[in-house]
């Protein structure tokens, strides 16, 4: 589950719906800040840290984990990048990749079937290991396509871009040609039909969306009420609550949208606090991200205490990456005296 990444308060008129035919309409903000991000960005020195049981996993020095399910199976890359699965009871397996030198799996569902890209350009899926099928899904001519997150139900997608830089949003079809939306990527969808990410304008991104289930195309706003540029929704959790990115008051910071208000169904927007971005989020609202300044953290709020930082291994200098959540095992790294560990934290259940 990626899951995979709660708002401040605005009002019904601070959000709006857009169709794909007037999608540019709908993008009116200014280029990011450039000024140094003074007010924004929390001091990890400063802040709480998370109760979380560290484990490092073996096997994956080096590795690029990128996504978890609820049994603790974890996907990515090695540092040769390799595709890789891991579990507790198997190890380490490296996923067969036919015809590319290169690949990245990038989740796994509770079935444990996988998803990744080979090649840099090509959408493919893992079945679960006893099963050992592979499948390619063909790009469409002149694109390149990488699969974001394959869903409980089976469901694929991903963004393909053609050479002259145009994005697709694309839902892979298991049976034929995929279903794309000129305009925009896609980053994650739930299993219950909320699909997020950004309006893409040959590589600038102008607007973070959510398309509905029922695919009315909704532009999140800002807490000022603005839609702003380089702003994206990374992850989404089943009820459609939604965290990634947002570069407005100052950064590029953590933000999530419609969590805990009585306003969900806007999205009002609220920030994190941190200069970042989140990646995962659950439908009981823990978040998990990556600050600009290099360390994991953990948010949530009600009964808070908001944002906290995720502990490392108790050394000077360390580092350390949030990228994925499943119910409440947060993956990512820690860097310690040079070495990257792929680790997982159990996070404490709220009181």
């Amino acid at each position: 589950m990626v899951s995979a990444v709660l708002r401040r308060f605005a009002s019904l008129t601070a959000f709006s719906t857009c169709t794909i035919a007037v999608m540019t309409a709908c993008s009116d903000s200014a280029a990011p800040p450039m000024a140094s991000p003074s007010t924004i960005q929390a001091s990890a020195a400063a802040l709480p840290v998370v109760n979380a049981v560290v484990r490092v996993l073996p096997g994956l020095d080096g590795a690029h984990p990128r996504g978890i399910d609820e049994f603790d199976e974890v996907v990515g890359s090695t540092a040769a990048n390799v595709p890789f699965y891991w579990s507790p009871s198997n190890g380490l397996v490296l996923l067969q990749h036919p015809g590319f030198t290169t690949g990245q799996a990038r989740t796994i569902n509770d079935h444990g079937a996988m998803s990744g890209t080979l090649g840099g350009n090509t959408a493919v899926v893992w079945m679960p290991l006893h099963t050992g099928e592979f499948r390619v899904f063909p790009s469409p001519a002149s694109q390149s396509c990488s699969a974001s997150v394959l869903t409980w139900g089976g469901e694929l997608v991903g963004t393909c871009v053609a050479t002259n830089g145009t994005a697709y949003g694309t839902i892979f079809n298991w049976h034929g040609a995929p279903t794309q939306t000129s305009g925009y990527q896609y980053n994650d969808l739930s299993g219950d039909g909320y699909l997020v990410g950004a309006q893409d304008d040959n590589g600038v991104l102008t607007a973070p969306i959510v398309v509905l289930p029922s695919g009315q195309v909704v532009v999140l706003h800002g807490v000022d009420g603005a839609i702003h540029k380089w702003a994206a929704v990374n992850a989404v959790a089943e009820g459609g609550y939604l965290a990634g990115y947002s570069t407005e008051a100052g950064c590029t910071q953590g933000v999530v949208w419609g969590l805990f208000t009585s306003g969900h169904a806007t999205w009002p927007e609220r920030y994190l606090d941190v200069c970042g971005e989140a990646n995962g989020i659950t439908s009981d609202g823990y978040v998990v991200g990556t600050s600009f300044s290099g360390w994991a953290f953990l948010w949530y709020e009600e009964p808070g205490p908001g944002l906290q930082r995720l502990p490392g291994l108790g050394q000077a200098g360390e580092t350390s990456t949030a990228v994925a959540i499943s119910l409440h095992h947060a993956l990512g790294t820690i860097t310690s005296n040079g070495v990257t560990h792929t680790v997982i934290w159990n996070l404490p259940d709220r009181t």
